[in-house]
Parts: C-alpha cells; structure tokens; sequence
C-alpha cells in the first residue's frame, strides 16, 4: 500500500500522511486485549488496549502522547449515576477528533475513574481542546492530562505488548 501512495503522490511526507488521514488505515479495528489488575486498594480493575497499534506503521506522525486521568468520585460526575466509560471515551475522541487525529490506544480503570492514553498530531491544538473542556462548567466529567513528546510510543509499549 504504501509503495502505491508513493507511486500516486511521490515520497513527500506530508502528501502520504494527508492520503493516509482520509483512508481506512489511520484508525487501526483491533484486535482488542482486556485487561484485568488489582488496584493498590485491592479492588478489581479492568481495561482494554487496542492492539492494532503495536505494530502501526504512522506513529511517527502522531508523536504527542496525551494521558487524560478522569475523576469519576467529584461532584461533577457522581450525580450522573447513567455514566459509563464508552460516554467518556467518545466525549474526549469526539472533542479532540475535530480539531486533530487523536489515537485512543488504551483504557484503564483507576480507583478514583480511569486513564486514557492516546496520541495526537498536533499537541498544541490538543491542549487547547483540553483545557476548554475542563474549564468548561457543563463539562461531562473532571479530569486533569499531560502531554509529551514520543515519537516512538514508548508510553504504551508496555500495554501493547500485553
């Protein structure tokens, strides 16, 4: 495939990567691992990663990992006794995928909610996402993030090798 992406737009990186975002092959279908671990309390947790991104071959477009920890214990979110994870999942996606790609590679329950861990081609336009969502009073759930620079997916090389 890539060799005929070549053949049509030449070996420009920033030609092949503008294909590659409108095709079928930039959001990898699985397969999905579960995951199931104890916490440091000792209650049962679970979580999925996406391994179709262990061997993805456009991470080196998509170098900004981004964890997004969400409180489900505040004042915001327990009212709301209808929340379920996939909620959460495509209220962040839904959010961060208008403005950039955004790879959701893994979720992970916590004590206190859960983690996602994702990565995005643009940092700067996935921080400025983020930082309206949680100054935003009707936000759908509280949660804090960091970002940082991995070109190689270091972050999650660990869970895609579960």
């Amino acid at each position: 495939m890539l060799s005929l992406i070549r053949q049509l737009f030449g070996s420009g990186r920033a030609t092949e990567w503008d294909f590659i975002k409108s095709s079928v092959e930039l959001y990898p279908q699985g397969p999905i691992a579960i995951l199931q671990m104890k916490s440091k309390e000792g209650s049962l947790l679970t979580g999925w990663v996406n391994k179709g991104y262990e061997d993805y071959p456009y991470k080196h477009f998509c170098k900004y990992n981004f964890l997004i920890k969400v409180n489900l214990l505040d004042k915001v979110a327990s009212p709301n006794q209808d929340l379920d994870m996939g909620t959460i999942e495509q209220y962040f996606l839904g959010n961060l995928r208008k403005a950039s790609v955004c790879h959701l590679v893994a979720r992970v329950a916590t004590d206190e909610g859960l983690n996602l861990e994702m990565y995005l081609e643009d940092q700067d336009i996935g921080m400025i996402t983020l930082l309206n969502l949680s100054n935003n009073p009707n936000r759908l759930v509280s949660f804090t993030y960091e970002s940082k620079y991995d070109s190689d997916w270091s972050a999650v090389s660990g869970l895609l090798k579960i």
